[in-house]
């Protein structure tokens, strides 16, 4: 049975019921009632269809603006969580660089540590060799003054021989090699090769004695010149030492500041690290967060968007039955007029 012949069944139906249950006369027309009350029905129909699209109008109008909302979220997050993870990556490769260019400071600050110490165990014993050679002057000067305090003994002796002028001078270079052995050979060679020409059984004149007094004079001389020659040489390298220093110093000291300018940028890498990982752990939590609500929320708009499809799809068809079914009875209502369903007393 196709759906108009459904409708056409009912129909009758329904007059049947209204004829039976209402006494027919000339002045009642059962069909305009049953008309009514199709149009009622339908009416009713229209309004709630009516009532289900301005609802409906209204979650289209809900569901936009969130659906807006939650899509800026989630872009919003999605930027963040990128920038984010650039700027992770920059302070990270900016730690590691800075990393490697503190271990570089370190380690050029041992070579400077080591060049100091180097150079302090350089001066020290080079100080030690002059303090030596100092002391090696000294005790020759020493012995050369001595030697005068023995020429002037030997003068005031007036002694005629040659064998008292012989155990001074034996006495002397002894003095001499003892206090500062042979380093000196040169400023004394010529009061030994003096002495040693001398012979022994010449009688020893004043003019020798002055002569020998001329020598030793010349050999303190030149042990004095040695020995200020040897001091002007340590002022000089005490000099250099404290200029070097000075710069490896100096070294130490710009070495310093950069390891705490780098220690410092060090730290700030890792707070900016320790930062960019909460914003982005809040950004990856905001942009699931909302995606999830966006799902949701176009699931139920797409639920009500069927709801109101499917029940306005169901009303079109009551309605349209509705009004088959008005047609079907006002064209019975045209034979009742026509008195085919008339009946009364005579």
């Amino acid at each position: 049975m196709s759906t108009k012949q459904l409708v056409i069944f009912i129909a009758l139906l329904w007059v049947g019921a209204f004829a039976s249950k209402v006494k027919v006369t000339t002045e009642t027309n059962p069909g305009e009632s049953l008309v009514e009350y199709i149009e009622n029905l339908r009416a009713a129909v229209v309004e709630e269809q009516n009532e289900h699209q301005t609802l409906a109008e209204s979650q289209d109008a809900e569901c936009e603006a969130e659906i807006s909302y939650r899509s800026q979220e989630v872009a919003d997050a999605n930027s963040s969580l990128i920038a984010s993870d650039t700027h992770l990556k920059k302070c990270q490769g900016a730690l590691d660089q800075a990393n490697t260019d503190l271990a570089n400071l370190q380690a050029q600050l041992e070579v400077v540590q080591g060049q100091i110490s180097n150079l302090n165990d350089a001066r020290a014993k080079a100080n030690a060799l002059f303090v030596s050679h100092e002391q090696e002057h000294n005790d020759a000067i020493t012995a050369v003054e001595e030697a005068f305090d023995i020429l002037n003994e030997f003068e005031n002796s007036n002694a005629a021989g040659v064998s008292l002028l012989a155990q001074m001078g034996k006495h002397v270079i002894k003095q001499i090699k003892i206090n500062a052995g042979s380093k000196f050979f040169m400023h004394y060679a010529p009061v030994i090769a003096f002495l040693a020409a001398t012979p022994k059984d010449v009688t020893v004149s004043s003019e020798d004695i002055e002569k020998l007094r001329a020598l030793f004079t010349k050999l303190e001389d030149s042990l004095q010149s040695s020995l200020a020659n040897l001091r002007q040489v340590e002022a000089d390298e005490v000099v250099a030492y404290n200029n070097q220093l000075a710069l490896f110093n100096s070294q130490v000291d710009t070495i310093n500041a950069a390891i705490e300018n780098f220690s410092a940028y060090v730290i700030t890498m890792q707070q900016c690290i320790a930062t960019e990982t909460e914003v982005s752990s809040e950004a990856s939590s905001k942009l699931s967060r909302n995606a999830n609500i966006l799902s949701n929320t176009q699931a139920m708009c797409d639920a009500f968007d069927q709801e109101y499809s499917d029940a306005s799809a169901a009303r079109k068809a009551k309605i349209d039955n509705l009004d088959l079914l008005k047609e079907l009875i006002e064209s019975k209502v045209a034979d009742y007029e026509a008195g085919a369903y008339w009946s009364g007393s005579d």
